[in-house]
């Protein structure tokens, strides 16, 4: 969603009584921010992205086509109209509350699509989180693949140099004892972390 320091509803609307009701029941829901024209509303869109633009459906379709494309995501989009438009389903609009229907209707719209943006916003951080796991998961697994060879032929060279301990003086046993020992236990690491990855 927005910053702490960006609007979470950008008003496009003209100065008059209708903008105020409007501003009055959208800042019931967050932080508003109003603009008079898409001239202002593409500039404010140009540093800052809210979750929601409520734009007037006085504004031309081209203004407000413009409006839409800045935002990125026609899902961000309400329009306060005086009656459907279907023009402006082809830029991607499909909330057109009527005017008619009032502001707690417009309030009701503009509640419904804060919280459809931040369940969208949830579930693409629960997207990422799930592909940061799964890249991890592979890591692990792919270091497990590429230490397992090399670790068994270490260990069995050291099995096998221990059987003749006979020929070997006490420091060299020592670090055989050492080597297979320290084997051993990255065999066990391995073993966790293929569990690890079992278990996903």
């Amino acid at each position: 969603m927005a910053d702490s320091t960006s609007p979470s509803i950008l008003l496009v609307a003209a100065p008059g009584e209708r903008r105020e009701r409007a501003a009055a029941v959208l800042g019931e829901l967050e932080d508003v921010t109003c603009v008079d024209d898409m001239r202002a509303a593409l500039e404010e869109l140009s540093f800052a992205r809210p979750p929601l633009a409520v734009i007037d459906g006085s504004l031309s379709d081209d203004a407000i086509a413009w409006i839409v494309g800045a935002l990125r995501d026609p899902d961000r989009a309400l329009i306060w109209v005086s009656e459907i438009r279907p023009p402006l389903f082809e830029c991607g609009v499909f909330v057109q509350i009527p005017i008619a229907c009032g502001e707690k209707a417009l309030a009701l719209a503009a509640q419904r699509l804060l919280d459809f943006q931040r369940l969208k916003l949830e579930n693409e951080q629960q997207r990422h989180r799930v592909e940061r796991y799964d890249h991890v998961m592979r890591v692990v697994s792919e270091v497990r693949r590429d230490i397992g060879s090399p670790l068994t032929s270490l260990l069995a060279e050291t099995e096998l140099m221990l059987e003749d301990a006979g020929q070997l003086t006490e420091e060299q046993r020592h670090s055989l004892s050492t080597m297979q020992s320290m084997s051993q236990r990255i065999r066990e690491l391995m073993k966790r972390l293929q569990d690890m990855t079992l278990d996903t």
